[in-house]
């Protein structure tokens, strides 16, 4: 875990920059919002991804069990970009199979234990 504090430190660091810009051009009509990526694979890298063990494991801690594609990411930002948007700001739109969720359940299988007995 010691490996993910530099990228957790950035990530974070990007979400309140994001709301920072929000709050501090708003008032201009200048939005800014975000995009949180899951897994993002080309067709052709599904089979070796999924062929290792550790990487492959990712695709089983999200609710939607596929990795993302390009389109889907093309179409938040589509939104994001459009006049449908138009009243968000400050946001953070999660486009990853539902991983994000999970991440403060991982190692708590407790929570998925049946409670008889």
């Amino acid at each position: 875990m010691a490996r993910m504090a530099a990228y957790a430190a950035a990530k974070a660091a990007v979400n309140s920059l994001n709301r920072s810009i929000a709050v501090e051009y708003g008032r201009s009509n200048i939005r800014s919002n975000v995009i949180i990526t899951g897994m993002i694979l080309p067709p052709h890298a599904l089979p070796d991804f999924l062929a290792d063990p550790i990487l492959g494991a990712r695709i089983g801690a999200q609710h939607l069990i596929r990795p993302g594609r390009r389109e889907d990411i093309a179409a938040g930002v589509v939104y994001l970009a459009s006049d449908e948007s138009g009243f968000v700001t400050g946001a953070e739109l999660p486009i990853d199979g539902g991983s994000r969720i999970m991440t403060n359940l991982i190692g708590r299988d407790d929570i998925f234990q049946n409670d008889k007995g």
